[in-house]
């Protein structure tokens, strides 16, 4: 690959990281450049790979095709857009997995992650510290004029920073490990702390319990030959949580209140309802769903019949309720093969870092439908993550 190519290829990366963040920034709304970016970035490296092309990965390409045969079996209510939906949704695909591989889309991929984890970060931390500095509260005004309670940072919304901060702390414990400096190491540290203080001040249990989980095996792999010092990890990790609890109980109080209250985090309805209604969405189609992006206008689920927007309130039953068994089965082996790759590799670091992002995505997709949110950043981080793990199974098996 030539230096050009290189320079382009890192150009279009920061362009692509930056329009992403600030599309789902709590100041402004860049979607439609965010979508025209996005399949343009698809044509130039396309034409960038012109007999470079190394293979489709079948999985993700019948994924697709499963998406779009949900649509075009049933009748879906043009409201939804579901066939404009999709072509974003390919756009996103072909763009940041491995559906289609080549160097420039590989090297692409790569430093896409490599710069969102790292502007991730600086988003989380200073999210927190404007906000105690009182220089920007991150909280929005509810339809009914009042300051909600959620903390959203810099991003559009508290679920978003929630798991951003998840990500940020993580990505803060991989680089501890990597980085030897004294002052670096400090300076990660207390990222790491103001990360955590994020997570929780935004509130979302999804976000907190994913975490959690994803940090015990995160640390577990890395130290299971070493048991003692996994029990020591665990035990002063558990102890200074318990220890400085008065310190960050008052930016804790909206997500002990959800706790107390066992409120929704979602914004339409209950979450057990849209559960029910996505079980019996596949229940009235089991083989293809009822087509991608959509829901059932006659259940009990909200939507906006004049843009089409819905909220399922899980990746995972909407998976199986839009595209069907089959979408679904699909689905489980994208995540399969990751997650088993990982673990069989765990000896690399940096494997055990991408297991634990994947983990914390995988489980916040219990209770949250980002995987076919196109214009989100959480989805896009998932897709993302998948296309990572792929350059990282190639590069390893050299």
């Amino acid at each position: 690959m030539s230096e050009r190519v290189y320079f382009l290829i890192r150009a279009f990366s920061l362009l692509f990281v930056t329009i992403l963040l600030l599309s789902n920034s709590f100041f402004f709304d860049l979607s439609a450049i965010y979508y025209a970016v996005i399949f343009g970035l698809v044509l130039i490296h396309f034409f960038l790979s012109t007999n470079a092309l190394k293979s489709l990965d079948s999985m993700l390409v019948f994924f697709l095709l499963a998406c779009l045969l949900s649509i075009a079996l049933n009748n879906v209510p043009s409201f939804f857009q579901p066939y404009s939906r999709l072509f974003v949704f390919a756009g996103v695909v072909f763009l940041l997995t491995n559906i289609v591989e080549s160097k420039p889309f590989n090297l692409f991929r790569e430093l896409v992650f490599k710069y969102l984890i790292q502007f991730n970060l600086w988003i989380c931390v200073l999210s927190v510290v404007l906000m105690v500095l009182g220089i920007h509260e991150g909280r929005k005004i509810d339809e009914y004029n009042n300051l909600r309670p959620d903390f959203a940072g810099l991003y559009r919304h508290s679920m978003v920073l929630s798991a951003m901060c998840g990500i940020a702390t993580l990505s803060v414990f991989h680089f501890l490990r990597v980085y030897r400096t004294k002052v670096l190491r400090i300076l990660l540290i207390l990222a790491a702390i103001i990360s955590f203080i994020g997570l929780i001040q935004s509130g979302s249990r999804a976000a907190i319990a994913g975490f959690f989980l994803a940090a015990l095996v995160y640390f577990y792999i890395l130290y299971r030959n070493r048991l003692h010092k996994f029990l020591t990890i665990l035990f002063v990790f558990v102890f200074s949580i318990v220890v400085t609890f008065p310190l960050w109980e008052k930016n804790a109080s909206f997500v002990l209140s959800k706790f107390e209250t066992k409120s929704s985090d979602l914004q339409y309805g209950s979450r057990d309802i849209k559960w029910t209604q996505r079980m019996e969405e596949f229940s009235s189609s089991p083989i293809m769903g009822i087509g991608f992006a959509s829901v059932d206008i006659h259940g009990q689920d909200d939507f906006n019949p004049e843009n089409g927007i819905i909220e399922p309130g899980t990746s995972w039953l909407a998976v199986l309720s839009m595209t069907g068994v089959i979408g679904f089965l699909i689905f489980l082996i994208i995540n399969y093969r990751a997650v088993f790759y990982l673990i069989k590799n765990s000896v690399n670091e940096t494997n055990v870092f991408l297991l634990s992002i994947l983990i914390l995505i995988l489980f916040y997709m219990l209770f949250e439908g980002i995987v076919f949110a196109s214009g989100t950043l959480l989805c896009a981080c998932y897709w993302l993550l998948l296309g990572r793990i792929n350059i990282q199974k190639n590069n390893y098996s050299k």
